[in-house]
């Protein structure tokens, strides 16, 4: 992945706070919820979760342990879009029923539909706060 385009993604997301209320400055991005279709370790299906996407990383509901490290795939269909987006991630924490996870491998032309998904949608709520 070229982190210098990377950051350039990120750059288009830093706004003040006063202005997006709704910003999470904990992981620079706006997170929205959307259902991910998981692979989790040492299995060959894909299980539907309810969970949220930012730029970097994703989040999912589960109900067992998944250790830290533990290596995921992640499948999600963003609104309006003729395609699904596939890509590989690892775990990075789990609260109570809450995965926590950051995006390893992710296609370039991939993050930019999930970069302009996340800022659309960032803007809706924006004019919905009004």
């Amino acid at each position: 992945m070229d982190l210098s385009i990377w950051n350039k993604i990120k750059k288009l997301f830093r706004r003040r706070e006063e202005t997006h209320p709704f910003w999470n400055y904990d992981r620079g991005s706006p997170r929205q919820p959307i259902n991910l279709f998981i692979r989790l370790p040492d299995s060959q299906h894909f299980v539907e979760r309810s969970g949220d996407l930012g730029y970097n990383g994703f989040s999912f509901q589960y109900e067992n342990s998944l250790a830290p490290g533990a290596k995921v795939e992640v499948r999600f269909q963003l609104p309006n879009a003729s395609v699904s987006i596939q890509a590989s991630g690892i775990v990075r924490r789990q609260d109570d029923q809450t995965v926590r996870g950051q995006f390893e491998e992710i296609d370039l032309e991939d993050q930019r539909l999930l970069a302009r998904w996340l800022y659309e949608s960032s803007q809706d709520k924006k004019k919905q706060s009004r």
